[in-house]
C-alpha cells in the first residue's frame, strides 16, 4: 500500500505539525514510529509533508503519528465529544436510541497501554470511566480485535479519520476529532446488551403461520386486523415495520417448527422510554395513538381492521362504511360516529 504524506512529527519529545516547523533537515524531526530522521519537504508544488532522510518510507509512521497527535489534543482541551448510542434491533434493523451525543470530560489520555490481551489506540480517563478510542487510519477494527473488546467490558468508539485531506490542519483535525460525530461510531457499549434483555423480558416468541401466500402471526396483542373475530398480523405488512417488533428467529427445519417473531406489543414497549411509564399510561397512549389511525385509514377508504376497501352500504338506518371482506370482516362505520 502506497505510503500516506505524514503531516506530523517528533521534536525534542513533542508532536508538531508540518506548519510548525522549518524545512528541511532544519526541522529537526524524528519518525514517530520507527524514530529515523526526517525531512520537511516545504516546496511550493508539494502538499508539505515530511519524508524520511533515507530512501526507505516508514510503513507505520502515518498512522502513528495521527495516534500521537489525537492523543495530545485530547490531552489539551480535556474535553471529547461521543456520539448517540443506539439499540439496533435484531428484527428489523430498527434502531433504538439509548442515550444522546454528549461531550465527556476527560482527566487522563494514555496511549497505546496493553489491558489484557489487545493494545487499544488510546485509552481515556473520563467522568463517565474508561473508553477505548481506536483511530482508524488505514484499517477498521478487525472482528477478533471487537470480540476481545467486548469480553474486557470497556466502551469503546472508532474515529474515522481515513478519509482525511492530506494537508489538514491542526486546528481542522482538532475539530474532527473534539467536535464531530458524524466520523465516530460504537464499536462496543454494554448498554446495548442491558437495554436489549430489557426488551426481552416484556415480549413473548409467537409463531409465524404460512396460508397460501401469506404469512400471518395469530392473536396479534394490538389487533392489526381482525379475521371472523380472531385478532392477527401480517407478518410483512404490519409486524416487519411495527414499534412493537423486537427480534426474529428463522427455523431451519421447516418441518418441525415454524418461524417465531419475539413482541413486546402485549405490554405496549416500542422504546427505552416506555419503561418509564406505567402500563396503564403505555395502553392509553397507544389506544388513542390507534383511533387516529383509525379515522385516518376510514378517511383514505381502508378497512382498519383488514386492509381491505370500504364500500358504501344503505342500511335501515340510511348509509354506511362496511368492509369489502364481509361476511369474514364485519367492520361497519357511520358518518355520525365520529
Amino acid at each position: 500500500m502506497k505510503n500516506q504524506n505524514m503531516i506530523y512529527a517528533i521534536k525534542n519529545g513533542e508532536i508538531v505539525h508540518i506548519s510548525e516547523v522549518e524545512s528541511g533537515l532544519k526541522c529537526e524531526c524524528r519518525c514517530p514510529a520507527c524514530g529515523e530522521t526526517l525531512i520537511a519537504r516545504k516546496g511550493k508544488k508539494v502538499i508539505h509533508h515530511f519524508a524520511h532522510k533515507s530512501t526507505e518510507e516508514c510503513e507505520y509512521g502515518y498512522q502513528t503519528s495521527l495516534h500521537l497527535a489525537a492523543k495530545e489534543i485530547i490531552a489539551e482541551n480535556k474535553q471529547i465529544s461521543v456520539p448517540a448510542l443506539f439499540l439496533t434491533l435484531p428484527g428489523n434493523g430498527r434502531e433504538v436510541l439509548i442515550e444522546d451525543e454528549k461531550v465527556i470530560n476527560v482527566s487522563d489520555v494514555i496511549l497505546e497501554k496493553k489491558i489484557n490481551d489487545i493494545v487499544p489506540d488510546i485509552l481515556l480517563v473520563t467522568d463517565i470511566g474508561q473508553i477505548i478510542v481506536e483511530i482508524y487510519v488505514t484499517h477498521e477494527i478487525d472482528n477478533e480485535k471487537k470480540r476481545k473488546i467486548k469480553r474486557i467490558g470497556i466502551p469503546t468508539i472508532e474515529i474515522d479519520l481515513s478519509k482525511l485531506e492530506r494537508n489538514i490542519t491542526k486546528e481542522a483535525l482538532c475539530k474532527e476529532l473534539l467536535f464531530e460525530n458524524d466520523n465516530k461510531s460504537w464499536i462496543y457499549n454494554g448498554k446495548r446488551e442491558i437495554s436489549y434483555k430489557k426488551f426481552l423480558d416484556v415480549s413473548d416468541w409467537k409463531p409465524i403461520i404460512v396460508r397460501g401466500y401469506a404469512s400471518h402471526v395469530d392473536y396479534c396483542p394490538i389487533k392489526r386486523r381482525v379475521w371472523k373475530g380472531k385478532p392477527y398480523a401480517n407478518f410483512l405488512d404490519d409486524c416487519y415495520g411495527c414499534d412493537y417488533f423486537v427480534g426474529y428467529k428463522r427455523n431451519r427445519n421447516k418441518e418441525d417448527e415454524q418461524d417465531q417473531i419475539l413482541c413486546s406489543g402485549k405490554n405496549r414497549v416500542g422504546s427505552l422510554e416506555d419503561f418509564d411509564v406505567p402500563l396503564e399510561n403505555r395502553l392509553q397512549a397507544y389506544n388513542m395513538k390507534r383511533e387516529e389511525e383509525k379515522y385516518e385509514l376510514i378517511g383514505q377508504g381502508i378497512c382498519p381492521q383488514c386492509g381491505y376497501d370500504l364500500k358504501i352500504r344503505q342500511g335501515k338506518f340510511g348509509e354506511f362504511f362496511g368492509c369489502s371482506n364481509y361476511p369474514h370482516c364485519q367492520f361497519t362505520f357511520s358518518y355520525d360516529e365520529k
